[in-house]
This record gives structure tokens, sequence and C-alpha cells, in this order.
């Protein structure tokens, strides 16, 4: 009766396993702001950030090098992201979406890196 008991407990939460959707998660997430960041593009402009959507701002850091031209070769993925939104982040660098590339629909985006791997474009 035991081993019976426990066969049926094991097959009903494997059932109930297999019918959690995986992926609904990862397909609908829920997105909390945690932070903004104000940046403003010139030699010594300032890095704010906001951890109260906005109302409140201190300064973090100062601007070395601004953007100065963006990259219409990105990651094709990034044409799905809003403009002016975070296309994607990595260890050093934070994408930002600009428009889309009318070549190819891929996304035009400029990078934000730390000043430790900034290094001036060529040209």
């Amino acid at each position: 009766m035991k081993a019976a008991l426990s066969f049926f407990f094991l097959i009903l939460f494997s059932a109930l396993a297999l019918a959690a959707d995986p992926v609904a998660y990862e397909n609908q997430p829920k997105f909390e702001e945690l932070y903004r960041i104000k940046i403003w593009n010139m030699v010594g402009g300032t890095i704010e950030v906001s951890s109260d959507e906005g109302k409140s701002w201190q300064q973090e850091g100062s601007v070395i090098l601004p953007v100065g031209s963006t990259n219409p070769d990105s990651y094709k993925a990034s044409r799905w992201v809003e403009d002016g939104k975070v296309a994607a982040t990595s260890v050093n660098a934070i994408h930002i979406k600009t428009g889309v590339a009318s070549a190819d629909g891929s996304g035009i985006i400029f990078s934000i890196l730390p000043k430790e791997f900034a290094k001036k474009p060529k040209g």
C-alpha cells in the first residue's frame, strides 16, 4: 500500500511539474525599475543615478569620452528593443538602442563603458 501511495504521489507531482509552463516567466517577465541613470554626453558631464523613479538624483561620476557615433552594425536581436532602452548588458558595457538600421533591420546602438575599458575611436 505504501509503495502504491508513493507511486501515486510521484506521478501526481511529476504531472504538476509538467503542467506548469516553464517558459511563461521568461516570455512574460514582471519588470521592476530599480534605477534610472542620467548621463550628460559631454566631456565632464555628470553621470547621475536615481533609485526613486527620478525624484532625486545622486552624482556617481563624470563623462571622460562622450559618445560621438553609434554602431549601425549591431547584433540582429536588438531590433526588438524599444529605442532609448537598454538593449544588452555585459561585464564591461551597457548597450543602448537608438534606432533601426534600414539596410538589414538590426538595431543601432551606442555603448556605455567604464573608464578602464574606454579607448578613443580611430580617425
